[in-house]
Protein backbone atom coordinates (compact mmCIF):
# COMPACT_ATOMS: atom_id res chain seq x y z
CA UNK A 1 0.00 0.00 0.00
CA UNK A 2 1.16 3.25 -1.19
CA UNK A 3 2.18 5.77 1.53
CA UNK A 4 0.22 8.64 3.18
CA UNK A 5 1.13 12.51 3.39
CA UNK A 6 -0.40 14.35 6.52
CA UNK A 7 -1.79 18.50 5.94
CA UNK A 8 -2.25 20.19 8.61
CA UNK A 9 -3.87 23.49 7.90
CA UNK A 10 -3.97 26.73 10.38
CA UNK A 11 -5.96 29.34 10.16
CA UNK A 12 -6.29 32.73 12.12
CA UNK A 13 -8.36 35.82 12.30
CA UNK A 14 -8.76 38.91 15.19
CA UNK A 15 -10.04 37.04 17.89
CA UNK A 16 -6.84 34.33 18.40
CA UNK A 17 -8.80 31.49 16.95
CA UNK A 18 -6.49 29.21 14.92
CA UNK A 19 -9.53 27.40 12.98
CA UNK A 20 -9.59 27.87 9.53
CA UNK A 21 -12.79 29.04 7.59
CA UNK A 22 -14.60 25.64 5.98
CA UNK A 23 -13.68 27.59 2.34
CA UNK A 24 -10.11 28.14 3.11
CA UNK A 25 -9.90 24.50 4.44
CA UNK A 26 -11.64 22.70 1.95
CA UNK A 27 -10.17 24.57 -1.08
CA UNK A 28 -6.32 24.56 0.49
CA UNK A 29 -6.54 20.86 0.57
CA UNK A 30 -8.05 20.49 -2.89
CA UNK A 31 -5.66 22.51 -4.67
CA UNK A 32 -2.63 20.86 -3.00
CA UNK A 33 -3.92 17.79 -4.32
CA UNK A 34 -4.77 19.34 -7.56
CA UNK A 35 -1.45 20.03 -7.68
CA UNK A 36 -0.60 16.36 -7.05
CA UNK A 37 -2.96 15.67 -9.97
CA UNK A 38 -0.84 18.12 -12.05
CA UNK A 39 2.58 16.75 -11.16
CA UNK A 40 1.76 13.31 -12.39
CA UNK A 41 0.44 14.89 -15.06
CA UNK A 42 3.34 16.23 -16.58
CA UNK A 43 5.80 12.89 -15.32
CA UNK A 44 4.05 10.85 -17.36
CA UNK A 45 3.87 13.70 -20.21
CA UNK A 46 0.04 13.61 -20.43
CA UNK A 47 -0.42 9.65 -20.47
CA UNK A 48 -3.51 9.92 -18.29
CA UNK A 49 -3.64 9.32 -14.60
CA UNK A 50 -3.17 6.69 -12.04
CA UNK A 51 -3.87 7.99 -8.75
CA UNK A 52 -6.76 8.83 -7.01
CA UNK A 53 -5.85 10.87 -3.55
CA UNK A 54 -8.18 9.66 -0.55
CA UNK A 55 -9.08 11.12 2.77
CA UNK A 56 -8.38 8.05 4.87
CA UNK A 57 -8.09 10.12 8.63
CA UNK A 58 -8.51 13.08 10.29
CA UNK A 59 -7.28 14.74 13.65
CA UNK A 60 -9.56 15.48 16.22
CA UNK A 61 -7.08 18.31 17.45
CA UNK A 62 -6.12 21.30 16.61
CA UNK A 63 -4.79 22.80 14.12
CA UNK A 64 -7.16 20.34 12.49
CA UNK A 65 -4.65 17.72 10.09
CA UNK A 66 -5.93 15.52 7.41
CA UNK A 67 -4.15 11.98 6.17
CA UNK A 68 -4.21 12.18 2.47
CA UNK A 69 -3.18 8.69 0.95
CA UNK A 70 -3.06 7.62 -2.99
CA UNK A 71 -4.91 4.61 -4.36
CA UNK A 72 -4.53 3.26 -7.83
CA UNK A 73 -7.35 3.90 -10.24
CA UNK A 74 -7.42 0.73 -11.86
CA UNK A 75 -7.93 -1.97 -9.48
CA UNK A 76 -4.52 -4.04 -7.97
CA UNK A 77 -2.46 -1.74 -10.06
CA UNK A 78 0.66 -0.84 -8.00
CA UNK A 79 1.50 2.84 -7.52
CA UNK A 80 3.76 2.89 -5.06
CA UNK A 81 6.85 3.89 -7.17
CA UNK A 82 4.39 6.60 -8.99
CA UNK A 83 2.96 8.52 -5.75
CA UNK A 84 6.99 8.68 -4.81
CA UNK A 85 7.75 10.51 -7.36
CA UNK A 86 4.87 12.47 -7.76
CA UNK A 87 5.56 13.38 -3.88
CA UNK A 88 9.02 14.20 -4.55
CA UNK A 89 8.62 15.92 -7.35
CA UNK A 90 6.03 18.36 -5.81
CA UNK A 91 7.53 19.00 -2.60
CA UNK A 92 11.11 19.49 -4.15
CA UNK A 93 9.43 22.19 -6.67
CA UNK A 94 7.88 24.04 -3.20
CA UNK A 95 11.72 23.95 -1.96
CA UNK A 96 12.74 25.46 -5.04
CA UNK A 97 10.36 28.27 -5.19
CA UNK A 98 10.52 29.16 -1.47
CA UNK A 99 14.75 29.62 -2.98
CA UNK A 100 14.67 31.15 -6.24
CA UNK A 101 12.77 32.64 -9.31
CA UNK A 102 12.60 29.48 -11.45
CA UNK A 103 10.11 27.20 -12.80
CA UNK A 104 10.23 23.91 -10.89
CA UNK A 105 10.53 20.52 -13.58
CA UNK A 106 6.84 18.99 -13.73
CA UNK A 107 5.02 22.64 -12.57
CA UNK A 108 3.32 22.98 -15.72
CA UNK A 109 0.86 26.39 -15.68
CA UNK A 110 -1.87 25.14 -14.14
CA UNK A 111 0.51 23.65 -11.59
CA UNK A 112 1.89 27.11 -11.09
CA UNK A 113 -1.95 28.93 -10.70
CA UNK A 114 -2.50 26.30 -8.29
CA UNK A 115 0.72 26.78 -6.51
CA UNK A 116 -0.73 30.74 -6.26
CA UNK A 117 -3.84 29.92 -4.76
CA UNK A 118 -2.27 27.41 -2.28
CA UNK A 119 0.44 30.78 -1.16
CA UNK A 120 -2.42 33.53 -1.59
CA UNK A 121 -4.43 31.78 0.90
CA UNK A 122 -1.96 31.66 3.64
CA UNK A 123 -1.14 35.53 2.75
CA UNK A 124 -5.04 36.21 3.32
CA UNK A 125 -6.50 34.48 5.89
CA UNK A 126 -4.60 31.25 6.59
CA UNK A 127 -2.00 31.18 9.07
CA UNK A 128 0.47 28.42 7.85
CA UNK A 129 -0.24 24.97 5.59
CA UNK A 130 2.05 21.89 6.77
CA UNK A 131 2.50 19.40 4.43
CA UNK A 132 4.29 16.41 6.43
CA UNK A 133 5.87 13.70 3.48
CA UNK A 134 8.16 12.05 6.08
CA UNK A 135 6.84 8.50 5.28
CA UNK A 136 8.54 9.13 1.51
CA UNK A 137 12.09 8.66 2.57
CA UNK A 138 14.54 11.82 1.37
CA UNK A 139 11.49 14.48 0.61
CA UNK A 140 11.79 17.76 1.83
CA UNK A 141 8.55 18.78 3.98
CA UNK A 142 5.93 21.55 2.28
CA UNK A 143 6.20 23.54 5.51
CA UNK A 144 4.60 27.32 4.25
CA UNK A 145 3.79 30.18 7.11
CA UNK A 146 3.72 34.35 6.04
CA UNK A 147 7.19 34.85 5.77
CA UNK A 148 7.85 31.82 3.39
CA UNK A 149 4.23 32.28 1.79
CA UNK A 150 5.30 35.78 1.28
CA UNK A 151 8.62 35.20 -0.04
CA UNK A 152 7.62 31.61 -2.36
CA UNK A 153 5.05 34.87 -3.60
CA UNK A 154 7.36 36.92 -5.04
CA UNK A 155 9.46 34.25 -6.75
CA UNK A 156 6.56 33.33 -8.34
CA UNK A 157 5.59 36.52 -9.68
CA UNK A 158 9.59 37.03 -10.67
CA UNK A 159 9.73 34.43 -13.03
CA UNK A 160 5.76 34.52 -14.05
CA UNK A 161 6.60 38.22 -15.11
CA UNK A 162 9.92 37.50 -17.25
CA UNK A 163 11.83 40.16 -19.03
CA UNK A 164 11.08 40.13 -22.83
CA UNK A 165 13.08 38.13 -25.56
CA UNK A 166 13.12 38.61 -28.99
CA UNK A 167 12.07 35.70 -31.58
CA UNK A 168 12.52 34.39 -34.96
CA UNK A 169 9.63 32.83 -37.23
CA UNK A 170 10.63 29.68 -38.38
CA UNK A 171 7.67 28.93 -40.81
CA UNK A 172 4.16 28.73 -41.16
CA UNK A 173 0.84 26.68 -40.53
CA UNK A 174 -2.29 26.28 -41.79
CA UNK A 175 -4.49 26.57 -38.68
CA UNK A 176 -5.23 28.97 -35.23
CA UNK A 177 -3.07 28.99 -32.39
CA UNK A 178 -5.49 27.95 -29.56
CA UNK A 179 -3.07 28.43 -26.38
CA UNK A 180 0.16 29.09 -25.57
CA UNK A 181 1.96 27.34 -21.93
CA UNK A 182 5.09 26.09 -20.62
CA UNK A 183 4.64 22.35 -19.91
CA UNK A 184 5.77 20.44 -16.77
CA UNK A 185 9.10 19.99 -18.34
CA UNK A 186 9.33 23.71 -18.77
CA UNK A 187 9.12 23.24 -22.72
CA UNK A 188 7.49 26.03 -24.46
CA UNK A 189 4.19 24.54 -25.91
CA UNK A 190 2.23 26.36 -28.71
CA UNK A 191 -1.05 24.45 -29.37
CA UNK A 192 -2.59 25.27 -32.96
CA UNK A 193 -5.63 23.68 -34.34
CA UNK A 194 -6.07 22.59 -37.66
CA UNK A 195 -7.88 24.85 -40.19
CA UNK A 196 -9.23 21.73 -42.27
CA UNK A 197 -10.22 19.17 -39.89
CA UNK A 198 -10.13 21.22 -36.08
CA UNK A 199 -7.87 18.82 -34.28
CA UNK A 200 -5.71 20.35 -31.83
CA UNK A 201 -1.63 19.74 -32.30
CA UNK A 202 0.56 20.72 -29.79
CA UNK A 203 4.15 22.43 -30.99
CA UNK A 204 7.11 22.19 -28.46
CA UNK A 205 10.02 24.39 -28.71
CA UNK A 206 13.35 23.16 -28.66
CA UNK A 207 15.39 25.47 -27.86
CA UNK A 208 14.35 28.76 -25.83
CA UNK A 209 14.20 32.01 -27.51
CA UNK A 210 12.56 30.83 -30.30
CA UNK A 211 9.06 32.80 -29.92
Amino acid sequence: MAKPIRITIKGTDNLGFDAPTVEDLLSQVQDFVSILHGVEDAIADGDGKEIDWRVTDASKNSPLTLEVTPFPKRHAMNIDNRAAEVVFAAASGFASLSQRAERPKHFSDPVIRKTEKVIERITNGLDSTLVDVSAYEGVPPISLDRNSAQRTGKNLERFRSPDAVPYRELGSIEGFISKVELDGYNRPVVWLKSRIDGQSVKCIAKRRGLW
